[in-house]
C-alpha cells in the first residue's frame, strides 16, 4: 500500500506545471527566439518572410523595433488584417512580446517582411536575422529556408 502511495505522488508530480524561468534558453538570454523559418522564393519573386517563436522570459514586456538581413535590400516589420473579405498587409513600429509570453511571428500574421532580396531562398538555406530590441540589444538568429510543405 504505501508503494502505491508514493507512486501516486511522483505521477500527480509530473502533472505539475514548469515555471517559465525554469526554461531559460541555453546562452541565458531573457528573450529567446526559437526556429526561425522562411519559405522558398521563386527566381523572378522579390519579397519572402520570416516566421519565429519569441519567448520573453521577463517581467516586463518587450518591444522587437526592428529586423534586419543581408540576404535582402530592405527588411520591415509587417502584418496582416481582414477588411471587407480582403487581406492586406502594412508595415508596424514594432510588435510587442507580453512579459512572460511566446509571441508567434507566422504565416497570415506578425512577420518579418525581406523586400528586394539579392538572391532567392532556396530550401536548405539558412540565413542571418538580426532583431533589435526596445531596449536596444541586438539577438542576432539563424533562419532556415524550409520546403512549403514542412
Amino acid at each position: 500500500m504505501r508503494l502505491f502511495q508514493i507512486l501516486s505522488v511522483i505521477f500527480s508530480l509530473s502533472f505539475l506545471p514548469v515555471a517559465q524561468a525554469d526554461v531559460l534558453p541555453a546562452d541565458g538570454a531573457s528573450v529567446h527566439f526559437d526556429k526561425a523559418y522562411a519559405y522558398p522564393t521563386a527566381p523572378s519573386q522579390k519579397n519572402g518572410a520570416v516566421f519565429v517563436k519569441v519567448q520573453n522570459l521577463t517581467d516586463q514586456a518587450v518591444k522587437i523595433v526592428r529586423a534586419a538581413s543581408p540576404v535582402a535590400g530592405m527588411v520591415e516589420l509587417h502584418t496582416h488584417s481582414m477588411e471587407d473579405g480582403h487581406m492586406s498587409m502594412y508595415p508596424v513600429d514594432y510588435f510587442t512580446v507580453p512579459a512572460n509570453e511566446t509571441h508567434e511571428l507566422k504565416p497570415a500574421g506578425d512577420h518579418v517582411m525581406l523586400m528586394m532580396l539579392h538572391n532567392p531562398l532556396k530550401t536548405g538555406e539558412v540565413f542571418p536575422v538580426t532583431f533589435t530590441l526596445d531596449d536596444g540589444s541586438e539577438h542576432t538568429i539563424e533562419a532556415n529556408v524550409i520546403s512549403l510543405t514542412q
